[in-house]
């Protein structure tokens, strides 16, 4: 009997598939693309960080992650491009994993309670396939507004119900944010999750074979979902305020 299908940002997945093993996955499906030289096994997964920050310049910015994970896309910009980005998770393990193995700033924070973070301190906010768990939380965009300075950028890549997308645009303009760039990516995430089915089982070593098709499965079955058209990825770049 196959194991269940797990979402890679799960604590489950997290302690059975992460911890004990000798790789440490990165928790986006990626943006296939090979204009970067990376040298990684999940090289589409930095790519989609890359692709993140494509419209901003980050030098001297005080930048936020929100849903970092086990911070391995913080830890490579801060490495490449010299910066300091913090990074806030609700998750303790992930947060302990991340101060261990990788360069940064990574805070414990639940964004949907009262937050320790100080207010109108951040000019960038990075949300990576994590935007779905607090879309819709009004405390989440109210806390967002409290913590982006005027005219600071929120960059938002995620997957949407197909037709959805317009109804978090819209909930982001109720709170202060305009809309600047608009993006469809699924074709490039795609690419990128075949390249992983294809290749992962030849490209991880020293892993376990429950593991990798554990990651196999989930990205299959987004894949599916994509393919199907049910779900879509975008890229939304949103300003604070008037500009």
């Amino acid at each position: 009997m196959k194991p269940p299908r797990i979402n890679l940002s799960d604590r489950e997945w997290f302690y059975r598939y992460v911890k004990r093993e000798s790789w440490t996955p990165i928790q986006n499906h990626g943006y296939m693309s090979d204009q970067y030289d990376i040298d990684h096994p999940f090289k589409y997964q930095l790519v989609a960080y890359e692709k993140l920050i494509e419209d901003m310049y980050l030098g001297g910015k005080d930048v936020l992650e929100i849903g970092c994970g086990y911070g391995a896309g913080i830890d490579y910009l801060n490495k490449k491009y010299s910066l300091d980005i913090v990074g806030i998770d609700s998750e303790a393990e992930f947060i302990k994993y991340a101060r261990e193995k990788h360069k940064g700033r990574f805070i414990l924070e639940d964004f949907m309670k009262p937050l320790s973070l100080q207010t109108d301190s951040y000019d960038v906010v990075l949300i990576l396939d994590s935007y779905l768990f607090f879309c819709d939380s009004e405390k989440f965009y109210m806390h967002l507004n409290e913590l982006v300075r005027d005219r600071g950028r929120v960059v938002i890549s995620d997957i949407f119900s197909f037709q959805d997308t317009e109804r978090y645009v819209a909930k982001m303009q109720q709170h202060n944010f305009i809309l600047k760039k608009k993006e469809n990516i699924t074709k490039q995430t795609m690419q990128s999750m075949e390249h992983d089915i294809k290749t992962l089982q030849t490209r991880i070593k020293g892993v376990s074979k429950e593991a990798v098709e554990s990651y196999l499965r989930i990205q299959k079955h987004r894949h599916f979902r994509y393919k199907t058209r049910a779900e879509e990825q975008y890229q939304l770049l949103f300003a604070k305020g008037k500009e």
